[in-house]
């Protein structure tokens, strides 16, 4: 090997990058996109929830309380049917998720249909209890004038009304007697749903009480009712 052989074959071993600790840490941009997205989710839910769609302003009802910049919005979301779709499919996904989760534990754990039907009903009274504006928001833009968003919508409810069906194909297999599970799936999502809804507007101060006395009627009416359903 030359001396000039020697000399470019070093300057090589200098240009490649030597490994390095990896740096985990998030960087200061994904921490303020993040900031972001959480001001403008949650100022968003409550004003769709507040006024729907249509009568959101998004400077004054979204931007000001949030304390984001039309730019800072702009370089997120196109426009406040953007942000509305969005907040559907993060809170649908969240709450297929968990009701997949109740279900899969449930099945580990042997449960009954009884006792699987009173996990779910609980886990979403929860859900309402921290983000009370999410049932107010679907229930108000079902029809809503932004395409994406009613499609959106649509798709959450079939996803929860096929989560509800594996609950009454349980309660088919414990009473062994033939079920329109389908049907049933799809009654229960619309009974609980209007339900939530509806707990959602009670007064914090009323909530305990509330909850108490729609989630056992609600699941009185499941243990009662799916079983009518018999083919």
């Amino acid at each position: 090997m030359t001396a000039a052989d020697s000399r470019a074959r070093k300057r090589t071993r200098d240009k490649t990058p030597r490994n390095r600790k990896q740096d985990t840490k998030p960087k200061p941009r994904a921490k303020r996109s993040e900031a972001l997205d959480g001001k403008l989710l949650k100022v968003g839910r409550r004003a769709f929830a507040r006024r729907g769609l249509g009568g959101v302003s998004l400077r004054e009802d979204i931007l000001t309380p949030a304390g984001v910049s039309i730019g800072s919005f702009y370089y997120r979301y196109e426009t406040k049917a953007d942000l509305l779709l969005d907040i559907v499919r993060r809170d649908g996904q969240a709450l297929i998720d968990l009701l997949g989760e109740i279900e899969e534990r449930a099945r580990e754990e042997g449960l009954d249909a009884v006792e699987l039907g009173e996990r779910n009903i609980n886990a979403m009274f929860d859900l309402v209890d921290n983000n009370p504006d999410f049932f107010k928001v679907i229930i108000r833009e079902y029809h809503s004038d932004a395409p994406e968003v009613r499609r959106a919508i649509r798709r959450l409810f079939k996803q929860s009304t096929a989560v509800n069906t594996a609950y009454a194909e349980l309660v088919r297999e414990h009473l062994d007697i033939p079920l329109d599970t389908e049907l049933a799936g799809e009654l229960i999502v619309h009974l609980t749903f209007g339900v939530l809804h509806h707990y959602s507007d009670a007064h914090r101060g009323n909530r305990v009480e509330a909850r108490k006395r729609l989630a056992e009627g609600i699941n009185r009416v499941l243990a009662g009712g799916v079983p009518a359903l018999r083919r």
